[in-house]
């Protein structure tokens, strides 16, 4: 039997304003260490996130699949799992660990990731390269598809990450993602056919519940932005948070599209645009938007005054980040900087008005 759906008053209290799961990063417990797995089957409170990281040295750090995948799906605390593969696992070790983990009803946030950097992987030939591509994408189409009845059947399901590249099972993704009854947060890297991506962007826009959205722009093609505008346009889109990473890589033809539907959009608060250059025209286009936060703005130094006059009389404009190293304190706004490795960001936080 589904669990039932929660609220949305009680999905929203799991995820943050840009959807994602709450939880503290120290509590990840990585699967192999001494005593976690064993916590598991004996359903210890105190283990609610998993890690499980599949490289080619220790498969994982799991002996026996078929043992974790029980476990795991027996779990009645575990919220959060993650799994990064580095490396494939051997087909009847996967079926064994599907087969006990579909069970789950506990899980509220599942990541998935997929890691492959080709250079890094010596092949003797065009075909041999071409065979491992196809092992590559057979495992993951494989891994995806027998997850299918943990998707359908987990009510408490909330959200979900699929980082995987190039060798996405398109198909297989937009069907776990429409069989879930209770997704509230989607997040995808998936690069397929152009069909297929179309398909995907309306299995996502359509998919009832939704509130948070994450898309890697790279990604994208002309008819999936167009999918993605319609929804947004849309008079019954109630999406909270929109987020486009690396938006700087798809056509202008993208970008118009999903500019044009965000600026007819009436429910989206959080935005982030994440390597794409724009200015004041486009925040002009926001000013009927209901936008509390705006992150990830590239801006000229000479266009910061202007934009900033302009967000304060965006009266639900809360903060706005921005690439780069600004200061711009005065009786409106207060700013401050972070760096994350060699980028810098500046955030303005409205103080008044």
């Amino acid at each position: 039997m589904n669990n039932p759906v929660p609220s949305p008053s009680s999905e929203d209290s799991r995820l943050d304003e840009w959807g994602k799961y709450v939880m503290k990063r120290e509590d990840v417990m990585k699967i192999d260490k001494d005593g976690v797995l064993e916590a598991i089957q004996n359903n210890n409170p105190a283990i609610t996130a998993v890690n499980v990281n599949v490289d080619e040295d220790d498969d994982g750090g799991v002996n026996d699949w078929g043992a974790a995948g029980r476990y795991l799906g027996h779990s009645k605390h575990v919220q959060h799992l993650e799994m990064n593969f580095w490396s494939i696992i051997d087909s009847l070790d996967l079926q064994s660990f599907c087969d006990g983990f579909g069970d789950n009803k506990s899980i509220e946030s599942l990541d998935i990731s997929f890691y492959w950097i080709d250079v890094e992987h010596d092949v003797e030939d065009d075909s041999d390269d071409d065979n491992e591509q196809m092992r590559l994408r057979s495992f993951l189409n494989e891994l995806v598809g027998k997850l299918l009845p943990f998707f359908e059947s987990n009510g408490n399901l909330i959200a979900v990450n699929f980082l995987f590249g190039s060798y996405a099972p398109i198909s297989r993704v937009s069907d776990v993602i429409s069989a879930s009854p209770s997704l509230n947060s989607i997040k995808v890297r998936c690069r397929g056919s152009e069909q297929s991506l179309i398909k995907l962007a309306s299995v996502i826009c359509t998919k009832e519940g939704v509130r948070h959205i994450t898309i890697y722009g790279g990604f994208l093609n002309e008819g999936a932005c167009l999918q993605i505008e319609k929804f947004l346009s849309g008079e019954h889109c109630q999406l909270k948070s929109l987020v486009l990473l690396g938006v700087g890589l798809i056509t202008s033809a993208c970008i118009d599209s999903i500019t044009s539907g965000i600026a007819n959009n009436k429910s989206i608060e959080c935005l982030q645009l994440s390597s794409g250059d724009y200015t004041r025209s486009f925040l002009e286009s926001l000013q009927h938007t209901k936008l509390k936060s705006i992150k990830k703005l590239r801006l000229k130094p000479t266009e910061l005054p202007s934009v900033v006059t302009l967000c304060h009389q965006m009266p639900k404009i809360k903060t706005l980040t921005l690439f780069g190293n600004f200061q711009f304190n005065n009786s409106m706004w207060r700013t401050s900087s972070c760096n994350l490795g060699p980028t810098s960001f500046s955030t303005l936080e409205k103080i008044s008005g």
